[in-house]
């Protein structure tokens, strides 16, 4: 049987709105997307050196095989949403290996609110219950927090792999300004020019303050706890959240010395950012 390669690829970074635009690409019917949002499978086993090891052990695909049988309708594009392959820079050289007439897609984000964002989003879900600064001490958060939110040699290593066929859009065009003329490119690339138009109605994974920070913590170090809350029906899930999560006027944490530190450690890669963009911001 011949294999039908992948249309596009979004590949990151993460805490920039990939979640919801997997939601918009779901809701329309019109893609092949696979049950599991990301399957970081031309980032693997890099991506595998992670404090996320239950979701990779279950969720990654690991072979080639599995990663196609992930995709079940190939009448429709197909789209592969692993926000690890901007990062993990070999990816580039195992997708264009791949597909060399890929499409791909990055969308970044101010890397202060990123590595926040990241970092409350793992507080939130019980995988870290240290401040912070704290945090940066250990390699593995240090490369989710840090590292994901310097992108400058991951958008040349793509650029020059993928050239006209490599496209990069800011979080804060898509999702803050809701810019219509930058919604409406995302959408060209995917030939479905207003695809993307009415995407602020939509909007994933939403800060909610955690009730009991230590049941989570001890929940993520129990793989028989989630293997389990896996067969859990999705409606006593939501009523589950709803117990943990404060989601009702609940602020995000202001942060502003963690702030003024990240400024210091992402300026220069910021700059670079701009330059590659030739934009200001």
């Amino acid at each position: 049987m011949e294999i039908v390669k992948n249309d596009f690829f979004i590949i990151g970074a993460p805490k920039c709105g990939t979640t919801t635009i997997h939601e918009v690409m779901a809701r329309s019917g019109k893609f092949n997307l696979p049950s599991l949002k990301e399957l970081h499978f031309f980032s693997y086993p890099e991506v595998a050196d992670s404090y996320y090891s239950y979701e990779i052990k279950n969720n990654i695909c690991k072979t080639m095989n599995e990663y196609e049988q992930a995709f079940t309708n190939n009448q429709l594009p197909k789209v592969d949403n692993s926000p690890s392959y901007l990062y993990n820079h070999v990816s580039a050289k195992r997708i264009y290996e791949y597909n060399p007439n890929a499409q791909v897609i990055a969308i970044l984000r101010e890397p202060v609110s990123r590595s926040l964002s990241h970092y409350l989003m793992d507080v939130r879900l019980g995988f870290i219950d240290l401040p912070f600064e704290e945090a940066l001490e250990d390699r593995l958060f240090y490369k989710e927090y840090v590292l994901n939110s310097k992108y400058c040699e991951g958008l040349n290593v793509f650029e020059e792999q993928f050239g006209a066929n490599f496209h990069v859009f800011l979080f804060e065009d898509l999702f803050i300004k809701s810019d219509l003329s930058e919604l409406k490119r995302l959408g060209r690339v995917f030939d479905n020019e207003s695809l993307f138009v009415s995407m602020n109605k939509f909007h994933a994974n939403k800060f909610a303050a955690p009730r009991f920070k230590k049941i989570l913590k001890k929940y993520r170090n129990c793989e028989l706890c989630m293997d389990v809350f896996k067969w859990i029906p999705e409606g006593v899930k939501v009523l589950i959240k709803k117990v943990f999560y404060n989601s009702k006027n609940t602020d995000k944490p202001e942060m502003m010395a963690e702030k003024e530190l990240l400024k210091e450690v992402f300026k220069e890669d910021w700059q670079g950012v701009q330059l590659f963009l030739n934009r200001k911001l």
